[in-house]
């Protein structure tokens, strides 16, 4: 969270120091903290030849950490290198441990409406499926050339590469745009199984469990359904 103000900026990172400077601790992310945005042009990092903007709170405006728009052969060649390019350092946020691995959770970025069963992917719209993580687009963007994917998996390809990824055109994150109306019309159709009602699978896909929650409901109405779920103490019980 801020420390200036309290704001919650992510629900995922991990805990990291800086390659160039191993006296400098962070919290790197594999995704844009949701409560950070840009600020300012992009300028050389101190010790490094890593191009970097610096990030703020959206609630504040305090100083928060940075986004690397362009990292350099000596960081990207390294074998310490995570892959992440959002930072925050650790003086200007607190941190608080997570119950889940960072590798653990859904890599579009969806953690928070949780997984879904193979039966209601079967379902849904072919267009609806990301291309990157063939899951169910999760708040989707399209790229100047027409090709949508979820969110997170679209700012990976963007910061790593920036490139799209079907036909490799440049990309970038000013001229993606955030497809409001399929978003709201994949969750308003979209028929799902609730979550203490799947059991995971050896090849990681995720199946309905006939001893679980039998409930069905629309994507939008799973979450108010996941608090008041009469087999969430059972299965948060058997998880510890």
């Amino acid at each position: 969270g801020n420390e200036s103000c309290g704001v919650l900026l992510s629900d995922r990172g991990s805990s990291a120091l800086l390659l160039a400077d191993l006296d400098v601790r962070l919290i790197s992310f594999d995704l844009p903290p949701e409560g950070v945005r840009l600020q300012g042009e992009p300028f050389q990092c101190e010790t490094c030849e890593c191009m970097e903007r610096k990030t703020v709170c959206k609630e504040c405006s305090s100083e928060c950490g940075y986004h690397v728009v362009k990292a350099c052969d000596g960081c990207l060649l390294t074998e310490e290198d995570n892959g992440h390019y959002w930072f925050c350092l650790h003086r200007f946020v607190t941190a608080e441990p997570i119950t889940k691995l960072l590798c653990d959770l859904l890599y579009n970025g969806s953690d928070e409406r949780g997984p879904l069963c193979a039966e209601t992917l079967e379902k849904v719209k072919p267009d609806w499926i990301c291309l990157i993580c063939s899951d169910l687009l999760y708040r989707p963007y399209q790229t100047p050339c027409g090709h949508i994917f979820c969110s997170g998996c679209i700012s990976r390809e963007i910061d790593g590469r920036g490139r799209c990824p079907v036909d490799r055109l440049p990309i970038n994150r000013e001229n993606i745009s955030f497809m409001k109306e399929l978003y709201e019309q994949i969750e308003r159709e979209t028929e799902v199984h609730c979550v203490f009602g799947l059991s995971q699978e050896d090849d990681g896909t995720f199946i309905h469990c006939p001893t679980g929650c039998p409930a069905v409901m629309k994507l939008n109405a799973r979450a108010e359904h996941h608090q008041i779920c009469s087999f969430r103490n059972s299965s948060e019980d058997s998880d510890g």
